[in-house]
C-alpha cells in the first residue's frame, strides 16, 4: 500500500515540475530563488518541490516567484537570448495557485 502512495507522491511531482518549469523556466531570480532552486531545468524544478513537500520556506519561494525584478521583461526569451542575458522574466500571480495546490495534494 504504501508503495502505490509513495509513486502517486512521485507522479504528482513529475507533474508539478513539468507545470513549474513551462510557466517559471524564465523568471528573474530573486532572495529567495538561486541557481539550485528555481524552476529554469526539469532537475532543480524537482528539488525545489521536494524541498516544498518538506514545508522548507515554500512559502517565500511562491512570493519570490510572484514579484517582478527590476529590468525584467515580459516579452518572450529566445534560447539564445537566454543562452546569452540568462533568465530575465518578470513574476507571475500563478505562483499561488500553483504552490497552494501543490502543498495541498502533498500533505493529504
Amino acid at each position: 500500500w504504501s508503495l502505490n502512495v509513495m509513486a502517486l507522491l512521485a507522479l504528482v511531482m513529475f507533474m508539478f515540475a513539468c507545470l513549474g518549469v513551462g510557466l517559471f523556466g524564465t523568471l528573474a531570480e530573486g532572495p529567495h530563488t538561486s541557481d539550485d532552486a528555481n524552476f529554469h531545468s526539469f532537475g532543480n524544478a524537482l528539488l525545489l518541490l521536494f524541498r516544498g513537500a518538506t514545508g522548507e520556506k515554500w512559502h517565500l519561494v511562491m512570493h519570490d516567484i510572484a514579484k517582478d525584478r527590476p529590468g525584467c521583461t515580459s516579452e518572450f526569451q529566445t534560447p539564445a537570448e537566454l543562452e546569452r542575458d540568462g533568465a530575465r522574466g518578470c513574476g507571475s500571480a500563478l505562483s499561488y495557485p500553483f504552490f497552494v495546490t501543490y502543498e495541498l495534494i502533498v500533505y493529504m
